[in-house]
């Protein structure tokens, strides 16, 4: 990727305190800060879902290993249709008395909600898999909660119909249900982008939540436009890696160039992210910086 080279090449390496996209993002809306990053209520929001003041988590259906020491998070599941609202109707119907209940988006995401629920820190899910449960599970007072819930859904899911045929068919079994990023809406104290353009719920939650323009991901750079000073915020998803250099990075250069924008700052997780100016830009005999892609 040769935009992506003189990015690298000739860009600053700045760097800062996000560990992950979610955070940056986060920080990025200025949002007050918690224990956990209350992403699913954001991210519920993003997707057009009735958040109201409850409290939000994600709760993943996964699929769990045990042996004779320990249990391991193998694997995130993706559910068929019939499949997940067979599931959500089930333990739903265990939820009730306990004023939760789990909500699925039409993309698929799994949320668990309600008016009143015990705290949870816990990573997600992706950092989560492979890993011994054992560590990762709460074990403070209102870890109690969590922990009996938690084998109690196991046990529930065990002898599911969903479970039972899936067995038959070969696919793995969804036996438990991993939860994280827990809360309420945040509050933003001040939010200085004049657009977003995302497809990205975490991103266009965040945009409705501080009240800016919030537009759906073009199909190129070329076709964002800047009709007033300010800051604006693309986000993109796995799924523009492919055009990542001819429909993104080699446009956003060619806009840094012509001075159409006056700085280009790209962050890709961990915790550096580049900018890049237009005098920057120019100096082709800076060497190559250490900077990781992770």
């Amino acid at each position: 990727m040769p935009s992506l080279k003189i990015l690298l090449t000739r860009g600053t390496a700045q760097a800062i305190t996000a560990a992950s996209i979610p955070d940056y993002l986060f920080q990025q809306f200025n949002v007050e800060k918690h224990p956990s990053l209350p992403t699913a209520a954001v991210m519920a929001l993003g997707e057009s879902l009735p958040v109201n003041n409850d409290i939000w988590l994600h709760c993943q259906p996964v699929h769990l290993q045990a042996d004779h020491k320990a249990a391991y998070l193998i694997e995130s599941i993706t559910l068929r249709d019939n499949e997940a609202d067979s599931l959500r109707h089930l333990l739903n119907g265990f939820l009730e008395p306990l004023s939760m209940s789990i909500t699925v988006s039409p993309a698929g995401n799994w949320y668990l909600h309600g008016a009143s629920i015990p705290p949870l820190t816990a990573i997600p899910v992706d950092a989560a898999i492979g890993k011994n449960l054992s560590g990762l599970l709460p074990r403070d007072t209102q870890g109690a909660f969590w922990r009996t819930l938690f084998t109690e859904i196991q046990m529930l899911l065990h002898t599911s119909d969903v479970n039972h045929t899936r067995r038959m068919a070969g696919d793995l079994d969804v036996n438990g249900l991993w939860f994280w990023g827990a809360g309420k809406l945040p509050v933003v104290h001040h939010n200085h982008w004049q657009t977003i353009w995302s497809d990205d719920p975490l991103a266009t939650g965040l945009g409705g939540l501080s009240g800016v323009k919030v537009e759906t991901l073009p199909r190129d750079y070329s076709v964002c436009e800047f009709p007033e000073p300010g800051k604006y915020l693309m986000v993109l998803s796995e799924r523009q890696l492919p055009q990542l250099e001819d429909a993104w990075l080699k446009n956003a250069l060619r806009s840094l160039r012509l001075g159409q924008i006056t700085e280009l700052t790209v962050y890709w997780g961990g915790a550096r992210q580049v900018q890049l100016t237009k005098s920057l830009l120019s100096r082709w005999w800076r060497r190559r910086q250490q900077i990781g892609i992770d």
